[in-house]
């Protein structure tokens, strides 16, 4: 008699059922832990350009402006548009004369959509001192999936300093700079 390895259908369909139904459990985690991990790489991002726009604005002892742009020489006031960042001798906020375009951004391509406060805020300035020249103001991030616990905020203050919002009570939601749970348009 020859005993014949392999499995059976039986056994088979059972595997099958059950890889299925791990998955499914697990995909909802790693759906969130990219969504997460999407986010907090574009905040870090817009981190590292405010910190290279505030560093090469004392170096040069100049204004340098962080802005939407639409042909990479004019500032267009929809955060829709990639960003750039520029030397803004002359406080224009377009490249012109001696100003030098310094780095480029295009958020969207994240799927992650910007949302700047005060609404009416068209560009981010740092003074050559290193102080945001003008008024501070936050952009909060916001996932295309519309999940909330996706959102983030940075808020630039007077100084000049750059923080991330945090969720100080724990309830998966990133508080906005008064400690209120943000929200997404």
């Amino acid at each position: 008699m020859v005993k014949l390895k392999g499995f059976t259908l039986i056994e088979l369909l059972i595997t099958i059922a059950v890889i299925g139904i791990t998955f499914s459990a697990a995909l909802p985690s790693f759906s969130s832990l990219i969504g997460d991990r999407k986010a907090d790489s574009t905040v870090e991002t817009f981190l590292t350009l405010f910190s290279l726009a505030r560093s090469r604005a004392v170096l040069s002892g100049q204004i340098v402006t962080i802005c939407p742009t639409s042909d990479f020489i004019n500032c267009s006031g929809d955060w829709r548009h990639p960003l750039m960042v520029f030397t803004d001798k002359d406080n224009t906020k377009s490249i012109t004369g001696s100003d030098r375009l310094i780095q480029t951004y295009n958020a969207q391509d994240n799927g992650i959509k910007l949302e700047i406060h005060p609404s009416r805020k068209n560009y981010f300035q740092y003074s050559g001192t290193g102080l945001s020249h003008g008024t501070p103001g936050n952009i909060v991030f916001c996932s295309n999936t519309g999940n909330i616990k996706f959102a983030r905020q940075i808020v630039i203050s007077f100084t000049g300093r750059v923080r991330v919002s945090r969720d100080t009570n724990h309830d998966g939601v990133v508080d906005d700079a008064y400690g209120r749970p943000l929200t997404c348009a």
